[in-house]
This record gives C-alpha cells, sequence and structure tokens, in this order.
C-alpha cells in the first residue's frame, strides 16, 4: 500500500514538473512575441522620426526673381504616400503667412504679414498666390509638410526669392518718342512759309 502510495506521489511530481515546465515554455513564448512586437513598432516609430518615412518633398517652385506687382504662385509639391497629411505650412523668412489643414473648416489660414499678401480664393493646399507685391516681399519662401499621427514626421523645403522694381521709361527714352515728332514740327514751321510764298 505504502509503495503504491510513493508510486502515485511520484507520478503527481513528475506530471506537476512537466506542466510546470509547459507553463514556463508558454510564458517564454509570449514574452519573446511580445518583446519582439515592441521592437518591431519601436523601430518603425523611430524610422519615421528619422526620415525614413514615405513623406517627402518633391519640388519646390518658387521663381528666383520677380517684378514688383506681379502675380506670384509658389508650389510645393509633396508625396505622403501611406501618411495622413495633418499640415502644410508656408513661410518668409521664419514667418508663417499661410496654413492648408484638410481635417479643419476652413481649410485654408492666412496670417497677415506686411511683407505679402496672398489670394485665398485661388490659394489651397500646396499651392499658394501672391498678389500686389512690392520689394518688402523679397525673402527665403519656405514649405513645410507635416504628417498625422502616429509619426508627426515634419519636412521643409525652401527657396530665396528676388523682388526687382518695375523699370520706368527715363527722360531719355521719352525724348526719343517725342523728339521726332517736335523736330518735324520745327521742318514744318521753317518750310511752310517758302512753300506758299512761291
Amino acid at each position: 500500500m505504502k509503495d503504491k502510495l510513493n508510486k502515485l506521489n511520484a507520478g503527481t511530481f513528475f506530471d506537476m514538473k512537466k506542466f510546470m515546465k509547459n507553463r514556463e515554455h508558454l510564458n517564454l513564448h509570449y514574452i519573446r512575441e511580445y518583446y519582439k512586437l515592441y521592437i518591431i513598432t519601436f523601430y518603425k516609430t523611430c524610422a519615421k522620426i528619422k526620415g525614413v518615412s514615405a513623406l517627402q518633398i518633391k519640388a519646390l517652385q518658387v521663381p528666383e526673381s520677380i517684378e514688383a506687382g506681379q502675380v506670384v504662385r509658389l508650389v510645393c509639391l509633396f508625396d505622403p504616400e501611406q501618411e495622413d497629411l495633418y499640415s502644410v505650412k508656408w513661410y518668409k523668412d521664419d514667418v508663417e503667412f499661410f496654413r492648408f489643414l484638410p481635417k479643419d473648416k476652413p481649410a485654408n489660414q492666412f496670417f497677415e504679414t506686411r511683407d505679402v499678401e496672398v489670394d485665398m480664393s485661388r490659394s489651397s493646399n500646396g499651392t499658394v498666390f501672391l498678389k500686389n507685391t512690392s520689394r518688402s516681399a523679397e525673402g527665403m519662401y519656405r514649405c513645410e509638410v507635416s504628417a498625422d499621427a502616429p509619426s508627426f514626421q515634419s519636412i521643409f523645403s525652401e527657396k530665396f526669392m528676388a523682388v526687382e522694381d518695375r523699370p520706368v521709361a527715363t527722360s531719355q527714352s521719352d525724348a526719343h518718342f517725342l523728339c521726332p515728332w517736335t523736330l518735324r514740327q520745327i521742318l514744318w514751321t521753317m518750310l511752310l512759309p517758302l512753300i506758299l510764298y512761291q
């Protein structure tokens, strides 16, 4: 009887030991999977923050030089790919003057500055139209594109735009157009009496 009990206890102990081993194995398996998922998520997030993400500016179209008074079109061509767009912002010399937020109503926002005037009826997304440009519109223009959650990545590109005064007709050029007419008048005044009295 005693031997039977010992065998039963030994069997029970063996089974319990096996069960504990299995449980430890299962726990280790889940812990490994959890950390693997954590590391992958962490890597993807870091990759997005470091700029490995697909969000990129393809081209920035800012004219090198314009004449004062000219209407100017600024274009920021970007490709969000898998990212959701959060905002497109335009700056002149580090001062924000236009913002596009696709989830806001209205999506277009203008921040008044003394340097630039935006044509809001024609501006949207990555395209901005400047009107009534003057010499003060000269400067560095920057387009900044930001992705929505979870990355909130931001990228930018910038270019300098020069503004020249409109060419004004000089007195010399005015004389060029007036002189032939004045000379003709002088010649007729001198020759007309001679012709009439012949």
